[in-house]
């Protein structure tokens, strides 16, 4: 891991960008219920078997190729630009016949000095219900059985994330919400049955408030023995109140029109002792609003105090071209500065450098 940069630095950005904190009040979604204090910083900084850290949170990110560059050298960039190593790497997979890990991820989980845990998104092209009936078995057993010749260390693996806007309820379809429960848990099964023992199950939601009101919304989870972790992928993009938002109301975005409170309080009084993620979040560049990207991240970490239960945050740095928005970090000298602090901060340093190619301790 790269050295962290020091914690002044953040104080020095939150200087440059405290002209912009006015722009985060406008309009600012209502932040979760306060809750309890983050875990002391103390010598005693473990990760769990299911890769949950005692310290700090995760830091990871998904990176978008920029100006022609491959995906794997995407990551590197990325790094190079904040001056740090991601603590996890984030890749896609589609299609039931590519065996992952591939030889490219393993080559950033192994690589000397800058050792990444993998967190990878499978989803079939084939239906939930075929998935749940057997029709992938032969390529679920084979997979086990890579995983655990390839990679026997702990990673994530998210089945299908953002399963919420293909759903389809009509009962033929094979896409309803109890397809994706009956999918989630046989592909877990499967592979565990088979061998693989390293893997880190993420339920990954795509979190936008007005899903919770569809009447299947609850049949999507598969149950806690298969669910490790649970995620969500907001965005702060379009027009304030509701989407475009400070770091709090990012996490924790209530629906205007209905009664969900957010997805972080959901989650955490519906699967309580289970790590939350941000598996993927990104800020975009508002046009006419130059100072509102870097004072979001200059507050980040301020806010992330009010939820404790998160405890990763992969970013998704994209160009823009998609309904997010331009997320990439290096929008601005000034964005790109206070991403940076914040990503070498403490809060997201701590826990790679205390585990990373060290062995994990058990739940």
């Amino acid at each position: 891991m790269r050295r962290p940069r020091p914690r002044t630095l953040l104080a020095a950005v939150a200087v440059v960008v405290v002209a912009a904190v006015g722009v985060l009040a406008v309009g600012v979604a209502a932040p979760g219920q306060p809750v309890s204090a983050l875990p002391d910083h103390s010598d005693a900084c473990t990760v769990t078997a299911r890769l949950v850290p005692t310290c700090g949170r995760w830091f990871g990110v998904a990176a978008a190729p920029q100006a022609g560059e491959s995906y794997d050298q995407a990551m590197i960039n990325f790094e190079d630009r904040i001056d740090r190593t991601v603590d996890i790497a984030h890749y896609f997979v589609t299609a039931q016949d590519k065996m992952f890990p591939t030889p490219g991820m393993l080559a950033r989980a192994n690589e000397p000095g800058r050792e990444r845990l993998l967190f990878v998104n499978w989803r079939p092209t084939i239906t939930w219900r075929a998935v749940a009936s057997g029709a992938a078995d032969t390529f679920l057993r084979d997979l086990a059985a890579h995983i655990e010749a390839v990679h026997p260390t702990p990673f994530f693996l998210s089945l299908h994330a953002e399963m919420e806007s293909e759903v389809d309820p009509a009962p033929a379809s094979g896409m309803t919400a109890v397809d994706f429960r009956n999918f989630f848990r046989h592909t877990v099964e499967v592979l565990r049955a088979n061998g693989a023992r390293s893997v880190v199950t993420v339920m990954n939601y795509m979190g936008a408030p007005h899903w919770p009101a569809e009447p299947w919304f609850e049949s999507l989870y598969p149950g806690d023995d298969v669910v490790d972790w649970v995620a969500e992928d907001p965005y702060a993009f379009g027009k304030p109140p509701v989407w475009l938002t400070d770091f709090a109301g990012l996490v924790d975005r209530p629906d205007p029109a209905g009664d969900w409170p957010g997805f972080y309080t959901w989650a955490t009084a519906t699967f309580p002792g289970k790590p939350i993620m941000l598996a993927e979040w990104g800020v975009d560049e508002k046009v006419g609003m130059p100072a509102y990207k870097p004072a979001f991240f200059a507050s980040t970490l301020e806010q992330l105090e009010q939820f404790p239960a998160i405890r990763a945050l992969v970013y998704w740095d994209h160009p823009g071209g998609l309904p997010a928005g331009e997320t990439r970090v290096n929008s601005a000298p000034e964005t790109l500065q206070a991403f940076s602090a914040m990503a070498s901060s403490p809060e997201l340093t701590r826990p790679g450098e205390h585990y990373l190619g060290r062995p994990s301790e058990p739940d």
